[in-house]
């Protein structure tokens, strides 16, 4: 009976001590999963934060669109500007006129060009110029 005994006692030591370990690294797991939660929550923010001041931007750069191109216009944008102000031109121009390929069909030629000071849309300003 004396090894039946010591069966059981081993048994509970080895259990009392998955015990003592596992209630020891659960503050240390949920402390860990708590930090990365927030950590993600924070940086999805920031994210949402910078997409929406880059939209804000954008919008005013359509706002200057609509009261410099006149509605129904054929209007020529450029492909020798860097991608993204071409791209965003295209974009925000195609709802108000009609873009056009060739210089000869255009109305007026628009390109999204650095500002010189910061705080304008997006830093761009729009430059048309007429061709007819």
């Amino acid at each position: 009976m004396r090894r039946q005994d010591r069966r059981q006692s081993s048994v509970l030591r080895s259990a009392a001590a998955a015990i003592i370990l596992l209630l020891a690294l659960l503050p240390v797991l949920f402390a860990a999963y708590r930090g990365a939660t927030l950590s993600a929550r924070s940086a999805e923010s920031d994210a949402r934060v910078a997409g929406a001041r880059q939209e804000r931007g954008w919008r005013c750069v359509e706002r200057e669109i609509r009261a410099t191109v006149p509605a129904g216009a054929e209007v020529l944008v450029p492909m020798d500007q860097p991608l993204l102000p071409y791209q965003r031109a295209m974009e925000l121009v195609a709802p108000r006129a009609r873009t056009v390929a060739r210089q000869a069909q255009a109305d007026m030629e628009l390109r999204l060009v650095r500002a010189a000071r910061h705080g304008t849309c997006q830093n761009f300003r729009v430059q048309v110029r007429h061709l007819r």
